[in-house]
């Protein structure tokens, strides 16, 4: 697990980020850490997306680059459900139209990492023991 640690209190160090991106999406987009001087399709803390054809992917940077705990809330503010996947293409989260979703980093211990998703938004709420 690598992590980035201030010598002299011990606690994690947030890397400098992005507050806001909007993107239009038209064909399957790879994110960037700005962490890694990245200025365009940055992993913000809050991202708006409005893909304009179904099916597209957006594609999160490789998980190792960045410490445990790294989150995003990605909304959806178009009509085109698209689908949030790790760094190899595997389904994080399928976001509908009007629906935000908190995704954060659980373990960056491989380049696709381990992603946990809350969905925002999306109706009525239950509880899931399985989750």
């Amino acid at each position: 697990m690598t992590s980035y640690t201030n010598p002299y209190t011990g606690q994690t160090i947030s890397p400098s980020q992005v507050g806001y991106e909007s993107l239009t999406i038209s064909t399957d987009t790879t994110l960037q850490w700005p962490v890694n001087g990245n200025t365009s399709n940055v992993v913000a803390n809050i991202i708006e997306v409005t893909a304009t054809t179904s099916g597209l992917k957006l594609i999160m940077p490789p998980a190792q680059e960045v410490s445990i705990g790294e989150a995003t809330i990605i909304r959806n503010i178009g009509s085109n459900t698209f689908t949030v996947t790790d760094n190899s293409g595997n389904t994080i989260a399928s976001i509908a139209s009007g629906i935000a979703d908190y995704i954060y980093l659980t373990s960056n211990t491989t380049v696709n990492g381990v992603w946990t998703v809350v969905t925002f938004g999306a109706g009525t709420s239950s509880a899931n023991a399985a989750t």
